[in-house]
């Protein structure tokens, strides 16, 4: 088995010696803060890893996260709405549901993206 491909679902966060293993459709969105990223889960759980947002982008970037700002990422599997005219995106799991503001120029290639899956 290829060494890349044995955790490829799973984003490896390292700490203390220990290594976490969290399923990347598990991850609802990741968030600047500073030099550090948060990482919140469908649990509600967040974890603070001492990486910037554009090492995790790098590193967690498939066709299932998408990058709404400079300072957010979201995972898209859990998209159920986008409202164009407030810049908002809604994102639901487990009952629960949060809205992200979209960047202006972000919304713009969003809403390219979906014109073409509906071609």
């Amino acid at each position: 088995m290829k060494k890349g491909k044995l955790f490829e679902d799973k984003l490896i966060i390292q700490n203390k010696g220990e290594a976490l293993l969290l399923k990347k459709d598990e991850i609802i969105c990741l968030n600047a803060e500073g030099n550090y990223t948060e990482i919140v889960t469908t649990e509600h759980k967040q974890y603070y890893i001492s990486k910037k947002l554009g090492y995790m982008h790098d590193k967690i970037c498939n066709e299932h996260f998408y990058r709404i700002n400079r300072s957010q990422i979201v995972n898209v599997k859990h998209l159920h709405e986008i409202d164009f005219k407030n810049r908002v995106i809604k994102l639901t799991w487990k009952g629960k549901e949060e809205t992200y503001t979209v960047s202006r120029r972000r919304l713009k290639e969003l809403r390219e993206l979906l014109n073409e899956d509906n071609r």
